[in-house]
């Protein structure tokens, strides 16, 4: 994980774990990324950045399910996932250059 050099770098928790999450194609909720990324649902930050990858056009919200209120999204064709992923792969081998640890920052 790499939440510490997440938050020094864009001063958000998650963000890098939430790009390295999403697949593209592959639909995905606010609940099932907080599994994957083992944060609290209920966390507003998490929220916020599934709202501001949604700004930028990488991701597309998806119709509520009949019956359901849960929001699911879906990663939208963009040339900035290539770039993010890009960054991630360069935080995770920075963390270990650098010595600094996934609570660092937490």
């Amino acid at each position: 994980m790499v939440r510490g050099l997440s938050k020094r770098l864009f001063g958000a928790l998650y963000r890098l774990e939430v790009i390295a999450q999403v697949e593209p194609g592959r639909a995905f909720s606010l609940i099932e990324m907080s599994t994957r990324i083992g944060a609290p649902p209920s966390i507003s930050s998490l929220q916020k950045e599934l709202k501001l990858l949604c700004v930028l056009g990488m991701l597309t919200p998806q119709p509520p399910m009949p019956g359901t209120r849960e929001q699911f999204y879906v990663a939208a064709p963009s040339p900035l996932w290539e770039a993010s992923r890009e960054m991630v792969r360069q935080a995770s081998a920075a963390q270990g250059h650098y010595g600094l640890t996934s609570t660092q920052g937490e």
